[in-house]
């Protein structure tokens, strides 16, 4: 049974230079149109039992007050047992929106904050405060909502190991329990890419992520996956659906979503997705598809990948299935086996790229 849902909500109120996401200038017509398509949607899903739901985007918050609210009353269908997530950034909310989220029984944050730094938020297009991230978390506490995370960028253009420190020093001193660290990556239709921005040296990028390991290590984040950091009990349960590959309901604009061996995946254009008879696109994974996305996934957690479980699932040994991988990124150092795990060194997070090109040859 598919206990996982991730609803897509594309609107932004103003576009990130990083950002190649689908998304869509808020317009309150355009909402309102996108509302009566994923209500729809929603009434489709065959279950009302979820172990997590996830709204992510786009900005969710983008929507006004009474737009949010019908989102979340349509969503009110779904009974969601442990993590119900909601992206936000700081400049969208208000009181009156966290009062929602809160009566919706929405459990958990993840708010975009990327950096404390205001020359950086300008170069990233955007708008927010310190003031703003730190007064979001009070209303937060206020109403109850306990669990908050934020994102955090590294590797961004005149972006210092100096200003980095502070941002990690900044966001350990607030009242979180998770923190998302991501790289930059130049995306062709970003804005960043039409600029030509050019990425951070390597060597740089490297020691940006080393410290924020040992250092977020040292102040009660344990690393958990590749990205992410969490207080002991707090790591994101809907995530974990992804990297241990389980299946999970996509809804809305351009969302994929993945049961059995089929990944379907909604138009992300606008017009298409309105339209009745939507095309859809749905790819049917092979066998050796299905298995090289599980390890793909799996190693990203520091776990690691359960080798028993696998077998369940896939009816294989992954060490005989792909022993000339493993055991030539043991030898470099990328790999160990132990306890019943494969899992990623410290070496071998930072090339994983690396790592899963040997497995898929």
């Amino acid at each position: 049974m598919i206990k996982s849902m991730y609803v897509h909500v594309p609107f932004c109120n103003r576009i990130c230079a990083y950002c190649d996401f689908t998304r869509v200038k808020h317009h309150p017509i355009v909402v309102q149109n996108w509302l009566y398509k994923i209500k729809q949607e929603i009434q489709e899903i065959e279950t009302t039992k979820l172990d997590t739901l996830y709204l992510g985007g786009g900005t969710p918050t983008a929507l006004d007050e009474q737009e949010l609210e019908q989102l979340l009353c349509a969503l009110d269908c779904f009974e969601v047992a442990k993590e119900y997530t909601i992206e936000v950034n700081p400049e969208s909310l208000s009181l009156a929106k966290v009062q929602s989220l809160a009566k919706h029984n929405i459990n958990r944050i993840s708010m975009g904050v990327q950096s404390f730094q205001p020359h950086l938020l300008k170069i990233m297009n955007r708008v927010h405060t310190t003031e703003q991230v730190q007064q979001c978390l009070q209303w937060f506490k206020q109403v109850g909502i306990m669990n908050c995370s934020i994102d955090l960028m590294y590797g961004l253009p005149n972006q210092t190991m100096e200003s980095w420190k502070r941002d990690l020093q900044k966001a350990v001193q607030l009242p979180i329990q998770h923190i998302s660290l991501y790289s930059l990556t130049i995306e062709e239709h970003s804005v960043f890419g039409r600029k030509h921005v050019q990425p951070m040296d390597d060597d740089l990028e490297f020691q940006m992520y080393e410290y924020a390991i040992d250092f977020l290590n040292e102040h009660g984040f344990e690393q958990y996956e590749v990205s992410n950091f969490a207080k002991k009990g707090y790591e994101s349960k809907h995530n974990l659906t992804y990297w241990h590959y389980e299946d999970f309901y996509g809804v809305g604009l351009g969302a994929s979503g993945k049961i059995g061996n089929q990944r379907y995946t909604h138009s992300s254009n606008f017009q298409d997705y309105l339209t009745e008879h939507e095309a859809m696109e749905t790819v049917l994974l092979e066998k050796q598809e299905l298995h090289f996305e599980a390890i793909m996934m799996g190693l990203r957690v520091l776990q690691g990948i359960d080798l028993v479980d696998y077998q369940r699932k896939y009816d294989c040994d992954l060490l005989d299935e792909y022993k000339e991988a493993v055991d030539k990124n043991i030898r470099k150092g990328y790999l160990e086996c132990s306890d019943g795990f494969l899992r990623v060194t410290r070496q071998g997070m930072y090339l994983l790229h690396e790592v899963l090109l040997e497995f898929m040859d």
